[in-house]
């Protein structure tokens, strides 16, 4: 039978053949000889099916080249040769290009946004608040910092701006941010620094009026239009958060940066200008973390002149005495290394300096102590040039630890402390520092011989008197 109609042809040689079920049929007639109408319909079904593998193909090239352009990666057509897409070598520098771009329109954003709320807290906030607090408020102190960071914020957006607005493969954005972060350290440093008792300040000044009124009414000021309101107590978390969101934006832009791009150097030296400030920022809390520390340990050592130290460690031990332990505190400034002795009352706690040794230049070694010798686990000794040396029992691993790392890092010794479990031990090398730096004291029952000479003692000889160096 022959088809008219191409389509129906194809659709109809198409259909699938499927498996019935066996009937009985009748006779089946005499075959009849093809004629040549019949040869041209199946030479035409024959012809409209090659035609239509032919456009499927064209089609299948046509979406296969069409995905790899948009994918910026090369197709394949159905005979396995390769299309000419000329994009495959170049798209990973065209998406990386796009995430620059998307980083740099990221950082301007987040200014802006950043801008507006630090201004909110100088110029709406502060005026609002500033008759009811005292000149030495911590409160205060933030609220003068922000408004010092506003026109410095100001600037980097003004320049950042037209850079960004016209961006393009050759922009760069280096030297505008590392120009930018080089005039942020004190600004932040002393912001920092107050932070803490500025928050705390404010939730006590805000249970009260006028304060919570004035507050009030500057927080409804600025939050005028807003979708959602932002009270100061928010407001003051962004100076803090500011700085690591500036070296996570600057890494991205340079993770996306070729790296021979001019842009590299001027970016690179910016990122280390945040890291300044953010050292910095950290060494200013932990100064003022030092002093308030130094204030509350004044008043128990009456004795030391502490005001203006620099207090790197302290903390309660065992001293290793002639017939026992003792409680002892130990203070470690910069610069000194001093011992008290703790003379607790009913109600009082005093502690006494006993002995002072300069750090470094008294101090010999610090080192483990084995546990045979020393009657416990967490002992470590500290060994004096001229002075008498000391043996302390830690009251855990980590302390003996922290000790011995912190104490060796200001000696400038090299931080080769021995791993917990081992017994290795300083005293172990005495005898060849007999008369050269002073001897820490052993207990008779954890020695059987002379540590100098290797004489055994008996009960004539005098163990304490015998080669103490």
């Amino acid at each position: 039978v022959g088809f008219d109609d191409e389509s129906d042809g194809a659709q109809e040689s198409s259909m699938p053949l499927q498996r019935v079920r066996s009937v009985s049929l009748p006779p089946m007639p005499s075959v009849v000889p093809p004629t040549p109408s019949t040869l041209e319909a199946c030479l035409s079904l024959s012809t409209s099916q090659a035609n239509l593998r032919q456009m499927l193909n064209s089609s299948l090239q046509s979406d296969s080249r069409t995905d790899s352009r948009a994918s910026g990666m090369s197709s394949i057509t159905t005979d396995g040769s390769e299309s000419d897409v000329a994009s495959d070598a170049s798209s990973p520098t065209r998406l990386a290009e796009t995430k620059r771009a998307h980083t740099a329109r990221e950082l301007l954003t987040t200014e802006r946004t950043y801008l507006h709320r630090i201004e909110g807290m100088a110029l709406i906030c502060l005026p609002a608040i500033r008759a009811e607090l005292p000149s030495d408020s911590a409160l205060l102190k933030v609220l003068l910092a922000t408004a010092a960071m506003v026109p410095l914020h100001r600037r980097f957006v003004e320049r950042l701006g037209p850079c960004i607005e016209s961006w393009g493969p050759a922009s760069m954005l280096g030297a505008i941010f590392d120009e930018h972060m080089h005039a942020l350290p004190e600004a932040y440093a002393n912001y920092a620094t107050s932070f803490d008792a500025a928050t705390a300040e404010l939730a006590t000044r805000a249970a009260h009026e006028p304060f919570a009124r004035n507050l009030a009414q500057a927080e409804a000021t600025f939050n005028s239009g807003a979708a959602l309101p932002t009270r100061l107590s928010a407001l003051m978390l962004d100076p803090v958060a500011r700085n690591p969101r500036y070296i996570l934006l600057i890494k991205s832009y340079l993770k996306a940066t070729p790296a021979d791009h001019p842009d590299v150097a001027p970016a690179t030296a910016g990122l280390s200008a945040a890291e300044r400030t953010a050292e910095h920022v950290n060494e200013e809390i932990r100064f003022k973390e030092n002093q308030l520390k130094l204030l509350e340990l004044e008043p128990l050592v009456p004795s030391l002149a502490l005001r203006g130290k620099v207090l790197v460690l302290m903390g309660e031990v065992q001293k290793r005495c002639r017939k026992d332990l003792r409680p002892r505190f130990l203070i470690l400034l910069k610069d000194a290394f001093i011992i008290c002795k703790v003379k607790r009352g009913v109600m009082t706690l005093e502690y006494e300096p006993s002995y002072t040794l300069a750090v470094p230049q008294d101090i010999e070694n610090v080192d483990l102590v084995r546990a045979e010798l020393a009657g416990s686990d967490y002992a470590f000794c500290v060994v004096s040039r001229k002075h008498k040396s000391f043996m302390f029992n830690a009251v855990s691993r980590e302390q003996q630890q922290l000790w011995i790392k912190t104490l060796r890092r200001r000696v400038g010794l090299a931080d080769s402390s021995p791993a917990p479990t081992a017994r290795h031990s300083s005293l172990s090398m005495i005898p060849d520092r007999i008369g050269k730096s002073a001897p820490i004291w052993v207990p008779d029952d954890q020695i059987s011989q002379c540590m100098s000479c290797g004489s055994p003692f008996t009960l004539l000889r005098r163990r304490r008197h015998h080669c103490r160096g």
